[in-house]
């Protein structure tokens, strides 16, 4: 789940609370302000600039692609919270799916048209 870094700190940290995150990735100049905000469920903060981070990037991923349904949620992300405490919106794989597959058509559409019209 990315988090907006325009976000203040603090809706940052209860979206990370809210979550039910196990760990987030962060920049250790933000760090300081999430441990003091957050609940005492925290997350782990795993520092970007450290080099277990980098050693995670580059190490070997998974054996396998894990199996996911078209239920299965793909995606987690939170509204601004401009007209109160940002939601939380869950996008199912179903969904992204869908998405990708309309805006290959609409494009491969809109390359029809553009030929047809030159």
């Amino acid at each position: 789940m990315a988090i907006n870094s325009k976000l203040h700190i603090r809706e940052a940290a209860w979206i990370l609370d809210n979550s039910g995150a196990d760990f987030a990735f962060v920049s250790q100049d933000i760090a300081k302000g999430l441990e003091d905000l957050m609940d005492e469920r925290a997350c782990a903060l795993i520092f970007v600039e450290q080099s277990a981070f980098s050693q995670m990037k580059e190490g070997q991923g998974l054996e396998a692609p894990v199996s996911l349904t078209a239920d299965d949620m793909a995606w987690l992300f939170y509204t601004s919270g401009t007209t109160g405490t940002p939601k939380g919106v869950m996008i199912s794989c179903g969904n992204l799916s869908g998405r990708w597959s309309y805006g290959k058509i609409l494009k491969t559409e809109l390359r029809k048209w553009l030929v047809d019209e030159v």
